[in-house]
């Protein structure tokens, strides 16, 4: 049986619905299958396909019960939400405490044989921007209650929806529309004129019940939720081809991490969903995800992102797209694999090891913008967009070490694989003229700024501005300014310090024997 669901919206709602509908159909027929992006629609497709002997399904999503406003939780998975909710607040508060008050409290609790302060669960993180969302909605608990009062009248319903058998038998629970599940139907929506919109003017097609009962399935498999202060992202993994059980296991990965930001945590988001793609591959660990031969987009596509700014009573929709993941290169060994790792490490690190990216701060505009082009390369894999970032890069470097901040430059080897591998540069990145003009020029930038400086020789500051303002002119005029360059390096090397760093020779600069 091959079940479609098409891109109606163009939003995450249409992918929250196919992840939703294949985790139904695991759930209904016992086999994990996989959702595979058309372009214009996804497809599941599910071998054995047989509803007569189809259970009654259950929810697929925790109920979210709210001891303020309930006695007690229907029967079936729920979280409890000011219980979770204490727990995060006693964590924060914790957090804010000095060391020596934290050790007081870790010995009192060993004296009462009582363990750490437990952690909220990650799901409370959806549950509280769904709760900043609801505003007097109750959909998710009402279906639940719905599906759960009569498991043989849900199982009905659901046949009914997924196979052709003729008029409707059951009717469908009441509903009403939440801009959480489909982000286009409130505020921030733009039309070509002003409109006037009511609860009732709403397209129906995007408040079918049942569709929306997928999209609540799909949200926690695959919907990761961050604040930004009063505003909020969503971001949904967008299979490319992958399970439902892939999707879960990597969005659980990223819940429990401690990612933040603007513009930080959309690069931190992909490149670790990338990652844990990776380690949980067969090219890596002989783990389930099929990844052999093929890059992170080719399983999972990219996180589907919609911005959510906080007008007070309610939200607006300022954002919505898609940040693709990387596809430098496929990996067909576990050596690849650990390139690959090895590269992500660098830019964002890996543990207490904070990456080259970790000396840019967002809210500083010049570092900020830095940031912004690194992100914009992410989205567009173009080699000019990458060099675009370490010539700025580069500049933020130098400024750091001349006031002995700290600050981590970028090893030539893992960018040699990316370069290489990724945009078939090993010809030039191998060269040997290459190699010598690029270890002059990191000797007098990098090298040599700072007290504590490598590198003797005076530092070129502007050289990277310089050489970009040449380029738009043309290739003669980079070229003349690089040879301008390479002779007052040698010039200062040779007389000044007797050789004692590297010369750049004649030979590296021969064109007609293709050294540079």
């Amino acid at each position: 049986m091959i079940l479609f669901v098409p891109k109606k919206t163009g939003t995450y709602a249409d992918t929250l619905q196919a992840i939703g509908l294949a985790d139904l159909a695991q759930a209904l027929c016992g086999e994990a299958p996989l959702v595979v992006d058309l372009g214009h629609e996804f497809q599941i497709s599910v071998k054995e396909w047989k509803p007569e002997g189809w259970s009654a399904p259950d929810p697929g999503y925790p109920y979210i019960w709210d001891s303020k406003k309930e006695r007690k939780p229907p029967p079936g998975p729920s979280l409890d939400y000011r219980s979770e909710v204490e727990k995060r607040n006693a964590a924060r508060e914790a957090s804010k405490a000095s060391a020596k008050a934290r050790r007081r409290i870790k010995d009192r609790l060993q004296e009462q044989g009582l363990g750490a302060p437990e952690a909220p669960k990650p799901e409370l993180a959806l549950a509280t921007i769904l709760a900043s969302m609801r505003r007097g909605w109750d959909g998710d608990r009402q279906l639940y209650r719905w599906l759960t009062q009569d498991p043989s009248r849900a199982l009905a319903w659901t046949k009914q929806r997924l196979v052709a058998n003729g008029s409707p038998v059951v009717p469908d629970p009441k509903w009403s529309n939440t801009q959480f599940l489909n982000p286009t139907t409130g505020k921030g929506v733009h039309s070509p004129k002003a409109v006037a919109r009511g609860a009732s003017a709403i397209n129906a097609a995007l408040t079918d019940p049942f569709e929306d009962w997928l999209k609540l399935r799909g949200v926690f498999i695959a919907m990761l939720a961050y604040r930004n202060g009063d505003d909020f992202k969503l971001f949904v993994l967008e299979p490319a081809e992958a399970s439902p059980t892939a999707l879960a296991r990597i969005a659980t990965d990223l819940r429990n991490l401690n990612l933040w930001g603007g513009v930080r945590l959309d690069i931190h988001a992909v490149l670790r969903c990338a990652a844990q793609l990776i380690r949980h591959s067969d090219v890596l660990a002989n783990g389930p995800i099929r990844l052999k031969g093929r890059s992170p987009r080719d399983v999972i596509a990219g996180l589907r992102q919609a911005y959510f700014k906080s007008l007070g009573t309610a939200a607006a929709l300022m954002g919505d797209s898609v940040l693709p993941l990387p596809d430098w290169f496929a990996m067909h060994t576990r050596e690849e694999a650990g390139e690959m790792l090895e590269i992500i490490d660098e830019f964002i690190g890996s543990g207490s090891d904070s990456g080259c990216l970790g000396s840019l701060n967002e809210s500083y505009s010049g570092e900020g913008s830095t940031l912004q082009q690194f992100r914009k390369w992410l989205g567009t894999g173009i080699l000019r967009d990458l060099l675009s970032f370490h010539a700025d890069f580069a500049v933020h470097l130098m400024q750091k070490r001349a006031k002995q901040d700290w600050s981590r430059p970028f090893s030539t080897s893992r960018l040699t694989i990316l370069l290489s591998k990724g945009y078939a540069m090993n010809e030039i990145v191998t060269n040997p003229g290459f190699l010598s003009v690029a270890q002059a020029i990191r000797n007098a930038t990098i090298y040599s700024v700072g007290e504590n400086a490598p590198v003797e020789i005076s530092t070129r500051f502007g050289l990277a501005q310089e050489w970009k303002q040449k380029l738009r002119v043309g290739r003669g005029e980079f070229i003349a300014a690089v040879g301008d360059f390479v002779q007052q390096y040698n010039w200062e090397v040779i007389n000044r310090f007797k050789r004692k760093y590297h010369v750049v020779g004649t030979e590296d600069l021969n064109l007609n024997n293709s050294r540079i």
